[in-house]
């Protein structure tokens, strides 16, 4: 995301304090948020894309973090690792079945820590995900929620291609969306995000 991560990585550390946890990081992605991690007692993190792991384990060696993790790239289902808290970062619209993922989520660990967009998000309309993310919501919503935050950011763009380039993955109606700013430089989508920390049965 062409977003400000130091402002999220802020955020979500305010919000949720990982020292001495072991966390089960799911969608690790680049390791764009890793800093919130650095006082993690463990780290697994999970990806289905061997590459983007690759990434991530570049990012904890810049950082002197590979001692304290481990990864795995697999889909979140197969894995059996436990630890105290399973953290979704940007993901948990893209399970399958976010209520399925959330009840392993609860048997891996007692709290469960979600950081994703929301719905009503401009950024989600043109990566075209908003059933996805109402979907994840609603699962959410119904999942024992203990605490929670909305944050509004923005995602930034110097020009047409670059965005144009971000999205070039996705569905052809995402380069249809972005059309209207062909013309436009300096363009910022607005993007709604936030956080959750559910606790699971038995937790205390």
């Amino acid at each position: 995301m062409a977003a400000d991560y130091a402002r999220m990585v802020a955020e979500l550390q305010a919000f949720y304090d990982f020292t001495g946890k072991s966390v089960i990081l799911v969608g690790a992605g680049a390791g764009k948020f890793i800093d919130a991690c650095r006082g993690a007692k463990h780290l697994v993190a999970v990806d289905q894309d061997a590459e983007v792991l690759g990434q991530f384990e570049r990012a904890l060696r810049v950082r002197g973090m590979q001692g304290k993790a481990s990864v795995i790239c697999a889909e979140f289902l197969e894995v059996a690792a436990r630890g105290d808290v399973v953290y979704f970062e940007f993901c948990f619209h893209e399970m399958a079945d976010p209520l399925a993922a959330l009840r392993h989520a609860c048997d891996l660990a007692p709290e469960v820590l979600v950081f994703d967009h929301l719905p009503g998000s401009p950024w989600t309309y043109y990566t075209n995900e908003e059933d996805k993310v109402r979907r994840s919501t609603s699962v959410i919503t119904s999942g024992g929620v203990q605490r929670r935050e909305t944050h509004q950011g923005a995602q930034r763009f110097r020009n047409h291609a670059e965005l144009q380039a971000m999205l070039a993955q996705g569905e052809p109606v995402c380069l249809e969306r972005i059309e209207a700013f062909r013309e436009e430089s300096e363009i910022v989508i607005p993007m709604s995000y936030g956080l959750a920390l559910l606790r699971g049965p038995g937790a205390g």
